[in-house]
């Protein structure tokens, strides 16, 4: 089919299913487009894949370095990761396209409702929400260890499930906060539910582009990141960033929000000029993005 068509474009969504269009380029000699929305590499060692599989991608990642002809990345230091693992060659088929902010439906009076109901909490309460599959990436164990050291009214509400789910639920048990914390399984309002919440916090070791932090932004919160590269891309304040492997830090950032309000909203501003930043057509800026 691509070789019919003269302005057929071959696109690889990851690196894994970009590796299935290498001879479909070979053949056709099309134009290869791979969107890169995470570090792949850095994940697989996260993932702890073992090192004989890791030394396989990385092979066929230098293929696509020699074969694609455009990577479409999500945030800029995915570029440098790019130029990095594949050499200046590549620097010039690097084009940003970040995602776009959600279209969602933001409640706070009903979903407040909903989050005190949840977690059984009177108010005055400060609620603290994360979204996330628990899993070693999403780094949730941060939090736990950083909430013995948050001060009441505040809540932390954790909502997801995955395969660390019980070790966690077991680590709040040990640190005496379990009924700090209230687990919520996995739900398809979540994006409008975490609109009920104070504060939204993301403590991840790795990132693309989170679509849970963009909709955090776009039900209005005050938004709190871990130090990394996509972090860095969308939230550029250093103040509401902390370090991924520092308990301390994040206590200190969750209490000067729930205590500070100033702070606070001085945060909010932040997060609402970072939220009209990713108001954009996604739709037409990839089209224009893949046929230039």
């Amino acid at each position: 089919l691509a070789a019919r068509a003269r302005s057929a474009r071959l696109m690889g969504f990851t690196f894994s299913a970009a590796f299935t269009l290498l001879p479909a380029r070979m053949l056709t000699r099309r134009p290869l487009v791979v969107f890169v929305r995470s570090d792949e590499l850095l994940e697989n060692i996260i993932k702890q894949v073992a090192w004989p599989l890791r030394m396989v991608f990385r092979m066929f990642v230098s293929m696509l370095g020699r074969c694609t002809t455009r990577f479409i990345t999500v945030h800029s230091q995915l570029g440098d990761r790019l130029v990095e693992a594949l050499g200046e060659r590549v620097r010039n088929r690097i084009v940003l396209l970040p995602n776009d902010l959600p279209t969602i439906t933001p409640d706070r009076p009903r979903y407040r409702v909903e989050l005190l109901r949840l977690t059984g909490r009177p108010e005055p309460v400060f609620l603290v929400a994360s979204t996330a599959r628990f899993e070693r990436r999403k780094n949730a164990r941060l939090l736990l260890d950083a909430w013995k050291d948050v001060p009441e009214p505040a809540h932390l509400v954790l909502i997801g499930g995955g395969p660390e789910g019980p070790a966690i639920e077991q680590q709040a048990d040990s640190l005496g906060i379990r009924k700090r914390i209230t687990f919520v399984d996995w739900r398809d309002d979540a994006a409008s539910l975490v609109s009920g919440a104070d504060l939204y916090v993301q403590p991840s070791l790795a990132e693309g582009m989170s679509n849970s932090l963009l909709e955090a932004l776009a039900a209005g919160l005050p938004c709190v990141v871990s130090d990394i590269p996509v972090h860095q891309d969308v939230i550029t304040e250093a103040e509401l960033r902390f370090s991924t492997d520092n308990p301390q830090d994040v206590a200190r950032l969750v209490t000067r929000m729930a205590q500070d309000t100033a702070f606070r909203d001085k945060a909010m501003g932040i997060c609402r000029r970072t939220a009209d930043r990713y108001r954009f057509d996604w739709d037409a800026e990839v089209v224009q993005k893949i046929m230039d």
